[in-house]
């Protein structure tokens, strides 16, 4: 249970630094600081992940795989709601990892602050509703 804790305020901070960074995008809009938030998303979603997977194990589940086997069991089992924009989330992730250029990263960083940041809160919140 303790590495449960751990990880929901791993992905507390993360959260707080990646709404940090895009707010620092609105006030100085650099590419360094869009940097920032995109590193930030892939931390929030790391650590997401790898609390449902515990969460997960907690309650008796078995899962074997990564992410996607993760965020299917989750919806399945009604812990997050939206299977999609997970889905998504996940599909950005790696076009970050293997078609990373300035386009792919300006619409990535609009996703990020307008669909991705909101369902990361909600997983958090609702994270803390269960541990």
């Amino acid at each position: 249970m303790n590495d449960l804790i751990t990880k929901k305020e791993h992905l507390k901070k993360a959260i707080a630094n990646l709404e940090e960074f895009i707010e620092g995008y609105k006030a100085t809009p650099k590419k360094s600081i869009q940097s920032g938030v995109i590193y930030g998303f892939e931390l929030c979603f790391e650590f997401s992940w790898q609390a449902l997977r515990m969460y997960l194990e907690d309650q008796g589940f078995l899962i074997l795989g990564g992410p996607k086997s993760i965020l299917k069991e989750a919806y399945a089992n009604n812990i997050i709601d939206d299977e999609k924009v997970w889905l998504a989330i996940l599909d950005d992730i790696k076009l970050i990892y293997y078609y990373y250029d300035e386009d792919t990263a300006n619409k990535i960083f609009l996703r990020i602050k307008n669909d991705y940041l909101p369902v990361f809160k909600k997983l958090s919140k609702s994270l803390d509703k269960e541990w």
